[in-house]
């Protein structure tokens, strides 16, 4: 796949109030032609069709340019796990929103919120049914009790803004000594009674059955790993699981959060000829992947996608507005442009990979 892309002005990379914009904004659904947009108080107001600029504007001449990135899936809160980075590293990715996924728990979220305020991107959580969310690198959920989910539940009403899902991973390294079933029905009581959705990491088989995790999974709550060959694997080659059939028809929705081990390119390429396209691309960005010379951040996991035939289109929407959606962003945040955070991503294509370059106004 080729696309051609010429550099944005290097104009727009100060503040300014209107920009213009050659082409349409990809994923935006305003127009289908160029147009200018008008921001003030960092949100766009104005967006409009326009054949050419203004004496004031700044000049984006680009192929592909759309919303602020946003990754439903990362590790960011320096200090309050082993996995998470500073806001700063994680903006690198493209990113210009970031939800933590299960860093926290209710016992350190206030720690957690002090590590990520005022950093290079906004961030929300996936609140972690482990107390202390992935403090201790595994075991956490061992210390789940009788009056977690009501922990969970009353810090969920008072902090809205901030914490946007469930998260919780069943896997043995997670669970430790705790029960997966137990910890499964905690996590679908914090579910049930907050209205969040949740993004979960899957048990192996042996640990908990398949089938037994994604039927108790309802519309909007997430799998990631999705495309993972080892413990598990959702797209075998001989056909995907009744359960999963039935989990996708309930509005179950897929994540790729590609980390350290959890993305397979077969995998991916054979779901993805299928037709079982991820709603969401997530890196899973950690310190293992953010090291030199091995940084792995969003862009580079759509990159890969596209590698295993994942359309531009489907690229674009899984970094947007489909991760905006599901974390109940209403700010405008990924998707439609007036009203929404004077954001734009630029994409540029060189050898059949994009590059991404973040802009505020």
């Amino acid at each position: 796949m080729e696309h051609t892309i010429s550099s944005v002005s290097s104009q727009a990379q100060s503040q300014s109030q209107s920009v213009f914009i050659q082409h349409p904004v990809f994923g935006s659904g305003e127009h289908d032609g160029g147009h200018r947009l008008v921001a003030r108080h960092s949100h766009w107001i104005l967006s409009e069709p326009a054949s050419h600029p203004q004496e004031h504007d700044y000049i984006i001449s680009a192929d592909v340019v759309c919303p602020g990135l946003v990754d439903l899936h990362v590790h960011v809160g320096p200090g309050i796990s082993p996995f998470a980075l500073t806001p700063e590293i994680v903006a690198q990715s493209g990113a210009r929103v970031a939800c933590s996924q299960g860093d926290a728990g209710w016992r350190n979220f206030d720690q957690w919120v002090r590590s990520t305020t005022d950093g290079a991107v906004r961030s929300v959580i996936a609140l972690n049914v482990a107390p202390m969310g992935e403090h201790g690198g595994g075991g956490g959920l061992e210390e789940v009790d009788a009056h977690t989910a009501d922990k969970i539940v009353a810090l969920c009403t008072d902090h809205p803004d901030s914490i946007r899902m469930i998260g919780v991973n069943l896997s043995r390294r997670a669970l430790g000594r705790a029960s997966a079933r137990e910890i499964l029905n905690v996590a679908l009581r914090c579910r049930d009674k907050t209205g969040l959705p949740l993004l979960i990491g899957l048990g192996e088989e042996e640990v908990i059955s398949l089938g037994a995790q994604l039927d108790q999974l309802t519309a909007g709550d997430v799998v990631t790993y999705c495309f993972r060959s080892h413990p598990w694997c959702l797209f075998p080659p001989h056909g995907v699981d009744a359960a999963l059939e039935r989990a996708l028809s309930r509005g179950v929705l897929l994540d790729v959060g590609h980390g350290t081990s959890s993305f397979d390119p077969e995998v991916a390429a054979r779901a993805i000829g299928h037709g079982f396209v991820p709603h969401t691309i997530s890196s899973d960005l950690q310190v293992a992947t953010a090291s030199a010379g091995t940084f792995i951040g969003l862009v580079d996991v759509a990159n890969s996608l596209i590698d295993c035939g994942l359309s531009l289109e489907d690229a674009v929407k899984g970094m947007t507005r489909h991760p905006a959606a599901v974390l109940g962003l209403k700010d405008g945040t990924g998707s439609e442009l007036v009203g929404g955070r004077a954001e734009l991503t630029v994409f540029d294509f060189q050898d059949g990979h994009m590059t991404a370059t973040p802009l505020s106004f």
